[in-house]
């Protein structure tokens, strides 16, 4: 840039035409002589050869060329034959071959004139040129040749140069120095260390220009406007230079009184003057006079004037209409303001208690400000009935700070200004010669665009509105023409997209498509134009409007988007009666005028499902002390290692189960006291260790008991089941499952996979060393304080509260086994009752946050041995951040009686969980409401009348008006996290 710069200086003999524009940091504005000096000694410039400053010397073409392919930062050509005139034995060959190359400077009649003196108006349009300054069409300037005369208007509006009429004489030295000294301080300006506030005036009523001596960071930066010494508030804005800011005061406007702003925001360091000062002045109105130059009104019900009262700072002026007086009588006339500031005078004419003829009668109008009597008047010839000539649309605005139409039901507002034949505004009140109607036409078309218009404010006046009747899937931008009578006007409008599908994926199917296979889902993952992925309530909304089209082959059967339940979003495929080792292909498809995609999936069909093993996938407690239980789960897996339920593929299977417990005394084997339950067997067996075996198996030693589940029961034997020690003695029990198959001969069975087990130690605890401790517990919400509890019933107590936490138990051996204890809490204190309240009840601890903050609960627990007694303790927090919902759960479908009277969250199973981890069921859904809000919406309804309280859920009404129905119920949090039931018989 310096480069660049030290050229253009050196060359500054091209910008003498430019008028000089002193550096804002000059106090003292220099002579020609003293700006030359100054850039000679900076570098930029050179003397000449005989030591004279020769500012009035003349510049020749080829001079003028060297300079101008300087500031062009071009480099002299080294070949080409342009002009006939130029050749390359010549010293400025280089600059006038480069600078022609460049479509800089031109000859005549294949001629440059190298030695011809070079006039103001070459110069300026070569300087135009290169700082690529765009032509002024049609331009005319005095004393400027036609053919210059676009570029030196551009300049002018650049403010490059001063109009002048000397543009055909010779630029001379001096006139470049003057521009190129000015060029050289504005691109390379002294930049302070510190910023300061350099001024702040009052520009408007309610507007203040800031100016700071250097860019800061305006994301930090702060401005403050104070009136003596109290704020004001303001929205301020800052310009692209990041040094200057407009300040709109938003509740109040600049009063005769002392002003300042400060500067704040940033580092001690980057702030040097922090504050400027201004008076301001009391607004006044300076000029009033009609806004209409015709000379003639209206002949109507409710003629309309307007008269434009300018402040000091030429803007309309803020005082209402009752600071003003309209001098006139007879025409029931009134005096307003309309939205646009405009004064308006209001005359019935046609109601008029004087004889009145249009054409002929006259009407003299005398309008006053109240404070200084400022008048305007004028006489108006009584017209004709009005009719409308001219329409004027007003600034559009989006719903809710938008900046486009994005979603069903947005909306975009306008004013539409109508002008009657002679200029003066026309009303919705007013009756015209032929009636007011509207007629519009969107380019390019825009499918769901609405067009409405009325007084939607209603200020009397006409209104458009724009909206959507569904979402577009492509952002565009249109232009909406109104039309009224002869008169039209047009505005731009954006429509955006968000949430509507143009692209679709498949995701590859996890796990294994078996033949015989039902309930099986497909991921879809759709996008929007923006590229942002949809939601699955997202997709089910497109599905709903058929946007998304699934389908299958190679099964019969259809495939369908879920709409609800925890699948929603999903492709639904049906079962799966395709043989083994073929192939089923899912499609998924858009097909629009803005939108086009088509998306296959291949699944290869694989064997159909046979139980093939057992796992256990849930351990029970190593041991446990008599009267506790402890939980163990064995599932039947397929070949697959899914787990294997109920169906026809089971009929030859079963899982034998073989449980022993004993005690052995010496000798003599006992029964332990331990019975596993939970479980469905054939026969409906017992595992209670009863001595004896089963009839269709070899007696087991100790106590053996053999049952079986069948293969109509593998969903119970997956679901789980417990150990429960019972009894006064001690001892040990095991269960294994083997699974088995049918052989060839009926009612012959082998084991098909290897035994799993499980085991547990009923023990003596009075002579077991146990190691006591409390289960840390998770964060807890501040209920007590928040107020959102019903106070005085089960919501504030500890032991009630559905957002109390329970305070278990851990309890291990020396070998660190775990052991199922019972719950022996004897008492819980706290340390900090105003974090947290406390209460033992039942064996059990209970602890309830109160206020934000982290505390210690200590609790006093019986020991096994000797009713001995521990102190163990815990750390609680307790936060005050509002429950949020964080999942909603419900069954996918329920074909459950519906009772008027009854809540549907019954039927539906809901289930609804927050980030602190309390899970709200049943009735606590509506009863901790305050915390949770779960609304209900009923959509879908066929075959029955059916009312729901959006509430409650409670079911007000309910009929059905065919043998099927159904009726899809949604519970919705607030964050907008839902769960829907397909509620049928």
């Amino acid at each position: 840039m310096k480069k660049s710069l030290s050229l253009l200086l050196s060359i500054a003999l091209v910008f003498g035409l430019f008028a000089s524009m002193a550096s804002a940091a000059e106090t003292v504005e220099l002579t020609v002589a003293q700006k030359y000096q100054a850039l000679k000694d900076k570098g930029i410039l050179k003397g000449t050869t005989t030591g004279s400053d020769g500012l009035d010397d003349k510049l020749t073409r080829a001079q003028f060329a060297t300079i101008a392919i300087a500031l062009a930062d071009l480099a002299p050509a080294t070949e080409g034959n342009t002009f006939t005139d130029v050749n390359n034995k010549q010293w400025w060959y280089g600059a006038i071959e480069a600078a022609a190359k460049a479509g800089l400077v031109e000859g005549s009649n294949g001629k440059f004139d190298p030695k011809g003196d070079v006039t103001v108006e070459q110069v300026i349009v070569i300087a135009a040129r290169i700082l690529k300054l765009e032509e002024v069409k049609d331009a005319k300037v005095e004393g400027a040749s036609a053919w210059a005369a676009g570029y030196i208007q551009a300049a002018i509006n650049k403010g490059l140069t001063a109009a002048r009429t000397d543009y055909t004489k010779s630029a001379t030295r001096g006139q470049a120095i003057e521009v190129g000294y000015t060029a050289y301080v504005t691109a390379n300006p002294e930049v302070p260390a510190k910023a300061s506030v350099s001024s702040a005036k009052a520009t408007g009523v309610a507007k203040v220009e800031v100016v700071l001596d250097k860019a800061v960071d305006t994301e930090k930066a702060k401005l403050t406007l104070k009136r003596g010494t109290g704020s004001v508030a303001t929205e301020t804005k800052w310009a692209d230079d990041k040094k200057s800011a407009t300040l709109t005061l938003t509740s109040t406007k600049i009063t005769e009184a002392d002003y300042s702003v400060t500067l704040s925001g940033l580092t001690a360091e980057e702030i040097g003057t922090d504050t400027a000062s201004f008076k301001g002045e009391k607004e006044a109105v300076t000029k009033l006079e009609f806004a209409t130059a015709s000379e003639e009104i209206a002949h109507s019900n409710a003629t309309r004037v307007r008269l434009r009262a300018e402040n000091q700072y030429g803007e309309l002026a803020s005082f209402n209409a009752s600071s003003y007086t309209v001098n006139i009588t007879n025409y029931n006339e009134q005096l307003t303001k309309d939205s646009d500031g405009y004064l308006v005078v209001k005359l019935n004419t046609t109601g008029a208690t004087v004889t009145t003829t249009p054409g002929l009668t006259m009407i003299p109008i005398y309008v006053y400000f109240n404070e200084t009597h400022l008048t305007a008047s004028k006489t108006f010839k009584l017209g004709f009935a009005p009719f409308v000539t001219k329409m004027e649309l007003g600034e559009l605005k989006y719903q809710n700070g938008k900046t486009a139409l994005i979603n069903t039901g947005d909306t975009a507002t306008a004013s539409v200004k109508l002008f009657d034949q002679y200029g003066n505004p026309v009303a919705n009140d007013q009756t015209l010669a032929t009636p007011v109607t509207f007629n519009n036409n969107i380019v390019p078309y825009a499918q769901y665009a609405k067009v409405e218009t009325g007084d939607f404010d209603n200020d009397n006046g006409y209104d458009v509105r724009l909206s959507l009747t569904d979402k577009e899937d492509k952002a565009s931008t249109h232009t909406m023409t109104l039309y009224s009578g002869s008169a039209n006007a047009k505005l731009n409008f954006e429509i955006g997209t968000s949430k509507v599908a143009t692209k679709l994926e498949l995701d590859a199917y996890e796990g294994t498509l078996a033949s015989g296979d039902s309930g099986k889902f497909v991921t879809l993952n759709a996008y929007d134009a923006n590229g942002d992925k949809l939601t699955t309530q997202e997709i089910v909304e497109n599905a709903k409007k058929d946007r998304i089209k699934v389908g299958i082959s190679g099964v019969t059967g259809t495939a369908d988007i879920a709409l609800i339940g925890p699948n929603k979003g999903k492709i639904a495929l049906p079962t799966i009666n395709a043989p083994a080792k073929s192939v089923v292909f899912i499609t998924a498809s858009i097909l629009s005028p803005n939108a086009n995609d088509f998306k296959t999936l291949r699944i290869p069909v694989s064997d159909a499902r046979i139980p093939a093993s057992v796992a256990v996938t849930k351990k029970p407690h190593v041991k446990t002390v008599l009267g506790t239980s402890s939980d163990f789960t064995i599932k039947v897996k397929d070949q697959y290692g899914d787990d294997f339920g109920t169906n026809a593929s089971a009929a030859k299977y079963r899982v034998a189960l073989e449980f022993v417990n004993h005690n052995t005394v010496g000798s003599a084997v006992y029964n332990s006291g331990i019975a596993v339950t939970g479980l469905t067997l054939n026969g409906g067996a017992v595992l209670n260790g009863t001595a004896g075996a089963d009839p269709l198996r070899p007696a087991v030693s100790g106590n053996g008991q053999v049952a079986y589940v069948a293969n109509t029961q593998f969903d119970t034997l997956n679901d789980g089941a417990t150990f429960t020690s019972v009894g006064t003695s001690f001892g040990e029990a095991t269960l294994k499952a083997t699974l088995e198959e049918e052989t060839t001969t009926p009612g012959i069975w082998k084991a098909i996979y290897a035994p799993q087990g499980v085991s547990i130690e009923s023990i003596d605890a009075t002579k077991v060393a146990l190691n006591y401790s409390l289960e840390s517990i998770a964060s807890l919400y501040a209920g007590l304080d928040s107020g959102l509890l019903v106070t005085g019933g089960a919501q504030v107590a500890p032991n009630t509260s559905a957002v109390a936490k329970t305070v278990s138990l851990v309890v291990k051996d020396n070998a660190g086994n775990s052991v199922a204890y019972p719950d022996s809490i004897a008492s819980i204190t706290v340390e900090n009752p105003n974090v947290a309240k406390v209460v033992a009840a039942g064996n059990k601890g209970y602890v309830l946050g109160n206020k934000a903050g982290e505390t210690t609960v200590t609790a006093v627990v019986y020991k096994a041995l000797n009713n001995e007694q521990a102190v163990l303790t815990a750390k609680v927090t307790v936060k005050n951040d509002l429950v949020a919902v964080d999942s909603v759960s419900a069954k996918g479908s329920n074909d459950a009686a519906v009772t008027a009277g009854s809540y549907i969250y019954t039927n539906m199973d809901l289930k609804v969980k927050d980030q602190y981890g309390i899970e709200y069921a049943g009735a606590n859904i509506n009863g901790y409401d305050s915390l949770v809000g779960i609304r209900y919406a009923v959509s879908e309804v066929t075959g029955a009348n059916v009312s729901i309280n959006a509430t409650t859920g409670l079911i007000n009404s309910f009929a059905t008006t065919a043998a099927k129905y159904e009726f899809i119920v949604t519970a919705t949090a607030p964050n907008g996290k839902s769960a829907s039931t397909l509620i049928h018989n």
